[in-house]
C-alpha cells in the first residue's frame, strides 16, 4: 500500500478534537509526520501521543495561540527542527 505522504510533515491547527484531529490522523494515516498545534497543550499532546502510536508515524503536539504571530514563527521553528 502506498501512502501518499511518506516523508513529509503536515502541520495542523486546531489539531486536539474535531475536525483537526481528524485531519492530522488522515495525514498520518497516509504516512506523514504531523505537527499538531491547538491552544490545549495537555489535549493537543495527548493527540500527537496517540496518533504517533496508531499510525507509526512521528507526531508532535505544540500549543500555541495562533491569533498571533511571534507565537506561530515559535511554533512552525520548533516543528521544523524537530520533524
Amino acid at each position: 500500500m502506498t501512502r501518499r505522504f511518506e516523508g513529509r510533515v503536515a502541520l495542523v491547527t486546531g489539531a486536539a478534537r474535531g475536525i483537526g484531529l481528524e485531519c492530522a490522523r488522515t495525514f498520518a494515516r497516509e504516512g506523514a509526520a504531523v505537527a499538531l498545534c491547538d491552544l490545549s497543550a495537555d489535549e493537543v499532546r495527548a493527540a500527537a501521543a496517540s496518533i504517533s502510536q496508531e499510525h507509526a508515524v512521528p507526531a508532535l503536539g505544540l500549543a500555541c495561540d495562533v491569533s498571533a504571530e511571534a507565537p506561530v514563527d515559535a511554533m512552525v521553528e520548533e516543528a521544523i527542527g524537530r520533524l
